[in-house]
């Protein structure tokens, strides 16, 4: 994926809360670490966005705007999707990064997250529900965090790199079908 960085930001971290952003979280529970991140939450204010119809209180987002505006006023994002299953990453978490939003995530050997650079990541789930906590009391800590998960994404997933890619991939189609 590729992420224009220039067109997020404005992390505020207002809200001590955690945000998750995904569809069927719970229903995907063993690729998407449900179960996991309820227990890294536990009793900790967070919001939920997208389709989750077993989740009480999600609510869809009513566009990107919204979207856009949680992940600037929430204060840390909540990513736990499984090594096994999924990639360290997905594009909420990106555009989270993006926007400038410290990150908590369980270990996931292709996440971009760096243990205390540009979030928290670890196994340990103890260690994640301290580190998540310290991101909640300390909004200080969460926007240095975020500054550095604002850069990750810059120089890991530029937009140019991403279309690129992408070009070239269509032009070697079209050569390779025009040599048949």
């Amino acid at each position: 994926p590729g992420i224009d960085v220039d067109q997020y930001g404005g992390y505020a971290g207002d809200k001590r809360s955690i945000l998750r952003v995904g569809n069927l979280l719970k229903e995907r529970d063993l690729m998407m670490g449900f179960s996991t991140g309820e227990d890294i939450i536990a009793d900790l204010p967070s919001i939920t966005l997208g389709m989750n119809p077993s989740i009480k209180g999600s609510r869809l987002s009513s566009g990107f705007d919204d979207l856009m505006c949680n992940y600037r006023s929430q204060r840390v994002f909540l990513n736990t999707t499984t090594e096994n299953y999924e990639d360290g990453y997905n594009l909420a978490l990106l555009e989270a990064m993006a926007v400038g939003m410290p990150i908590i995530s369980t270990a996931n050997k292709t996440s971009p997250i760096k243990n205390g650079v540009n979030g928290f990541i670890s196994k340990d789930l103890k260690y994640l529900i301290q580190c998540t906590t310290s991101l909640l009391d300390d909004p200080k800590l969460a926007k240095a965090l975020g500054e550095k998960a604002r850069e990750t994404v810059r120089n890991k997933f530029p937009k140019s790199r991403f279309i690129k890619l992408w070009k070239g991939c269509i032009q070697d189609t079209i050569f390779e079908f025009l040599e048949h």
